[in-house]
């Protein structure tokens, strides 16, 4: 396998992820090596922003490097139990990009998330079945849900950012999301 020449951060992740840390993060968490387990949480609120995200990944690493899933049409009761089979279909290692998935977040009801329970329930076996970097992409409002109904998995994120134009931690940002952030920490020094 080639080397992937690492990237400096461009303009266009300056667009989607404001924080130059975050952007620069998000490079070097796509980052050879590729063969290792490790996950990012990127919360967006559009699609647009998100397909944006998608091929700035593409401009990264090589193009044929991102497998793009989308969730929301895998089949069957349990759209996770799919991920290991699209894995080994790849034909190299790849950054596993996970959209669509707020359908699977908001099924079920108040008391119940069927989609993220399962996904709590295999966390082990996905980890070690789909040995590559995830970045599950979801909307801010979906974040909080994904951490009440799927706490273990959510214990694996290594990484998570607050992407697109309208962030939590604007007022625009927090009123469309419903949700409210905190800007980044600054040093005392």
């Amino acid at each position: 396998m080639e080397p992937t020449e690492p990237k400096a951060p461009d303009a266009a992740a300056s667009d989607l992820l404001p924080d130059w840390r975050e952007s620069r993060a998000l490079a070097r968490f796509v980052e050879p090596p590729l063969d290792h387990f490790r996950l990012a949480l990127v919360a967006m609120r559009t699609p647009a922003e998100r397909g944006r995200l998608v091929e700035w990944l593409r401009g990264r690493v090589r193009p044929d490097e991102v497998l793009a899933v989308e969730v929301s049409k895998l089949p069957g009761p349990n759209p996770w139990a799919a991920l290991p089979d699209l894995h080994r279909q790849a034909a190299r290692p790849h950054v596993l990009v996970l959209d669509g998935a707020d359908d699977a977040v908001w099924a079920g009801d108040r008391e119940h998330a069927p989609h993220l329970e399962s996904l709590n329930l295999a966390r082990d076996t996905l980890v070690r079945e789909v040995a590559c970097p995830w970045i599950l992409l979801l909307h801010p409002a979906a974040v909080l849900r994904l951490l009440m109904f799927a706490p273990d998995f959510a214990d694996f994120f290594t990484l998570r950012v607050v992407g697109g134009e309208e962030r939590p931690d604007s007022p625009e940002g927090a009123e469309a999301t419903g949700v409210l952030g905190f800007p980044p920490a600054r040093s005392s020094r």
